[in-house]
């Protein structure tokens, strides 16, 4: 029952997906993008701060560059929004007018959850299997796994186009007693397959909260 309600769940945000994805971009267009970069993973970010300049002062903060420029990596890049909302969730007092106001115990958070969307190993769409997954650690040592779902068409689930997903083991709060527990958690990519000089950038859908 509860491997059904995640499939209905992945289903119903790669709609919601489907229908945010319309951007002016054609790195951030809701689809495949085929595209060398010709820049670091990080520098490709530098490039794109309209989209990455908080992913960027993470990096920075938490001296995470060269793990994003690691040779043969992915890296499933989230983008600023992702971050607001899970700052937002945080309900900090006094709220921060920006990032460097942010508490140091929040800063090191981000750099432990950043890690999290890192593996030391280049997947392409091409090497994802039409069934079953990938399953590989990421940079914090942990199991994660990387695999197609599709977005449902016509109200029939498994007929719509087809979405990256990378999954990661989270520790979630239990509502009613508090105690941490270990869930699955997914992120769908909204443009995947983007080749730099030193590994594979897949970009993380702009509905999804940072640290899954």
């Amino acid at each position: 029952m509860k491997k059904n309600l995640n499939i209905i769940a992945i289903a119903l945000v790669l709609l919601a997906g489907s229908l945010m994805s319309c951007q002016d971009d054609y790195y951030f267009d809701g689809g495949l993008s085929d595209g060398k970069l010709n820049v670091s993973t990080y520098d490709f970010l530098v490039e794109k701060q309209r989209y990455f300049d908080t992913l960027l002062w993470v990096i920075d903060e938490n001296n995470l560059k060269d793990l994003v420029n690691a040779e043969n990596s992915t890296f499933f890049a989230p983008q600023n929004g992702a971050f607001k909302l899970f700052i937002d969730k945080l309900e900090l007092d006094p709220v921060p007018k920006s990032l460097e106001e942010l508490p140091a115990s929040v800063k090191d958070t981000l750099g432990l959850l950043l890690k999290k969307y890192m593996i030391s190993e280049e997947v392409m769409r091409v090497d994802i299997p039409e069934k079953g997954k990938i399953e590989t650690t990421n940079a914090n040592g942990e199991p994660v796994s990387v695999f197609f779902a599709n977005s449902p068409r016509g109200g029939i689930p498994g007929y719509g186009p087809k979405s990256v997903v990378y999954s990661a083991t989270v520790q979630v709060p239990n509502i009613n007693t508090g105690i941490l527990e270990e869930q699955e958690r997914f992120s769908v990519m909204s443009t995947t397959d983007l080749e730099s000089t030193n590994g594979v950038v897949h970009i993380v859908s702009v509905s999804y909260t940072f640290g899954f």
